[in-house]
């Protein structure tokens, strides 16, 4: 299955969140979001593979992933991993972090800094944050019980009151926490070719790169760097390559006043009318929409 279509669960809903949801063993491939995604973990040990990066995962540990941020969770699999899953559209929250602009500075950190960590924990005093999961999964239950439609202002009120909470409490966690010993680890150890794949993505992601030209210059065959590339990541290429530019893309616009033709050359899209159809389908959302949204 291709993990980026989790956009599934936001498609007729403004947000997902799975309380407590436990598992065993790791999630198989790399995958990203098309949403932003908070995993708190209850319990379990193991690491987390972010892009590049690799981070140990204990109980109070928090990870934050950006929309289209490839990463993998390893969980020891003698140990049941225990997490709670909080997804949803940035779009949806902005309106409402306007009335809270120090609250709205902190999680536009996560959006926008690069050198923000992301992998938070284990933290000394989470037990607010876990009372606060566990408090709006009852109350989740409870609306599933009364069959409360998704898209209802009950629902989305009773998720903005909680996931305003529990930012706001994560804020005071992250700064009162000693930052210097948070986060990397150590660097994952990718095959070569596909580490040097998402090297030029991440470098050339503007110019027309082709998986053809990338498997001339590494002295591969285009199919077997392509299997290689899906076979690692569990996306292709081309997915991967669109996704960046798109990351890029919303970034340029919550940030910018560039029109959308200059943008669209900034992420490697020229034809105005292409890259509106694709950040639409992606985004399900016109560039201009989303550009409304975070101002508004």
């Amino acid at each position: 299955m291709n993990r980026l279509s989790i956009n599934r669960f936001l498609h007729f809903k403004p947000y997902f969140y799975h309380y407590s949801k436990e598992s065993v063993g790791p999630t198989p491939i790399f995958h990203a979001h098309q949403s932003m995604e908070i995993m708190f973990v209850h319990a379990g040990k193991g690491r987390v593979f972010l892009e590049s990066d690799i981070y140990d995962v204990e109980p109070a540990t928090l990870m934050i992933f950006h929309p289209f941020q490839l990463h993998r969770v390893i969980m020891d699999p003698q140990i049941p991993f225990t997490r709670t899953l909080i997804l949803f559209d940035y779009s949806v929250l902005e309106t409402y972090l306007h009335s809270f602009p120090q609250l709205r500075s902190f999680v536009r950190l996560f959006l926008d800094s690069q050198s923000a960590s992301h992998v938070i924990g284990p933290m000394k005093d989470f037990n607010i944050l876990e009372e606060l999961c566990r408090s709006f999964g009852q109350i989740q239950q409870e609306m599933d019980q009364q069959e409360i439609p998704p898209l209802s202002e009950k629902r989305m009120e009773s998720f903005v009151l909680f996931i305003l909470s529990f930012l706001n409490q994560l804020q005071i966690a992250y700064r009162d926490m000693d930052i210097s010993s948070v986060g990397q680890q150590e660097t994952i150890a990718l095959p070569h070719h596909v580490e040097k794949v998402m090297q030029a993505i991440e470098e050339r992601f503007m110019e027309d790169l082709t998986v053809g030209e990338l498997a001339q210059q590494l002295f591969l065959s285009m199919y077997h760097l392509s299997s290689l590339f899906r076979k690692t990541t569990g996306i292709s290429f081309s997915t991967s390559l669109t996704n960046r530019r798109i990351r890029e893309a919303c970034l340029l616009l919550r940030t910018t006043s560039y029109p959308l033709k200059e943008i669209g050359n900034r992420v490697g899209m020229p034809n105005t009318s292409h890259f509106c159809t694709v950040f639409k389908k992606i985004m399900n959302i016109t560039p201009i929409q989303y550009r409304n949204s975070q101002r508004e």
